[in-house]
């Protein structure tokens, strides 16, 4: 008679939030366990909103992104992970989730920013990020810009990159004008729905106007 052998149960993944309390906690090995899943998440949340796609350099995007990431959370003694923490403790539905994809969309657009070599293309409902050449980033500095249009356009990419915006405002903004609606923004930010979006675009549309009216577009 065949000896049976016993199936050993998959250990249970430790959830994200609990890994993030052992963390701040000090726990020894915790943040090499919280950066693994970090990584992996960010590497997923890279694939499903297809960053990059149709690039041969997509998956270079992706692991930038979660690098940037990586760093965001460990960066000046875990204080972007003590802010969610925060927030998480004043919103007890919050999850941890869907903050970490608000800061992925932010090192995207940061990644993005860095890369003169990068653009993004439209073809019909598909959207790709591909390299450009040279000669093309020769040919765009030389086309004539209007100045006032120029200086609106400075204004407002200084006002979104500014520390005080809003993660979560500045990903709904991003994702908006990359064509998106509000119940898709709602999915990929992880809100209740399309109301819940609609009011996280309308605040953050305010607050974008209000920035690139004062002088030099700082927030107050």
């Amino acid at each position: 008679m065949a000896a049976v052998t016993a199936r050993v149960p998959a250990p249970i993944a430790e959830p994200p939030e609990a890994l993030v309390d052992r963390v701040l906690a000090g726990a020894p090995g915790a943040w090499a366990s919280l950066a693994e899943a970090v990584h992996a998440e960010v590497l997923d949340v890279c694939r499903r909103r297809r960053w990059g796609a149709g690039s041969p350099h997509a998956a270079d995007l992706h692991r930038e992104v979660a690098l940037r990431v990586l760093e965001k959370l460990h960066g000046n003694d875990y204080a972007a992970l003590r802010a969610w923490a925060a927030a998480r403790d004043r919103y007890p539905d919050a999850r941890f989730t869907a903050w970490l994809g608000a800061v992925a969309s932010n090192a995207q657009i940061d990644q993005l920013r860095a890369s003169p070599e990068l653009a993004r293309r439209r073809d019909g409902d598909q959207r790709r990020t591909e390299a450009i050449a040279t000669e093309e980033l020769r040919d765009a500095a030389s086309t004539a810009i209007d100045p006032a249009r120029a200086a609106e356009i400075a204004r407002v990419v200084r006002a979104l990159a500014a520390d005080d915006f809003p993660a979560e405002q500045r990903a709904a903004i991003a994702l908006w004008l990359r064509g998106h609606d509000a119940r898709a923004i709602a999915g990929e930010l992880g809100l209740a729905g399309a109301d819940a979006a609609d009011k996280l675009l309308h605040a953050a549309r305010e607050r974008l106007r209000r920035a690139v009216r004062r002088p030099g577009g700082t927030h107050g």
